[in-house]
């Protein structure tokens, strides 16, 4: 990720990003602010405060979505919008490609 970041800064992308006023660099008042996402432990590697059978319980029927973070099998996604990290683990995952 460092490495991606330090060839974006040194090309004419980085440059359009800034005069564009995109993502962090928005001209919009309190549009940089509002695009920063409080992750908790779980989406980061500490899941010693995730209660998955609440979870489960609070949403048992429901569809949730998510993002798919591994592509392989659909199987790791991050729950919107808390970002919540989780493996499901089933008999069968489908997953569209």
């Amino acid at each position: 990720m460092i490495h991606f970041m330090e060839d974006l800064s040194s090309g004419p992308l980085w440059c359009d990003i800034i005069y564009q006023g995109l993502g962090r660099w928005s001209k919009e008042p309190g549009a940089s602010e509002a695009s920063i996402r409080n992750l908790p432990p779980s989406a980061i590697g500490d899941s010693s405060n995730f209660d998955a059978i609440c979870l489960l319980a609070a949403n048992k029927g429901k569809p949730m979505e998510a993002l798919v973070e591994q592509v392989r099998d659909g199987s790791k996604v991050y729950l919107l919008p808390e970002f919540q990290f989780v493996q499901v683990s089933i008999l069968v995952v489908a997953a569209i490609r």
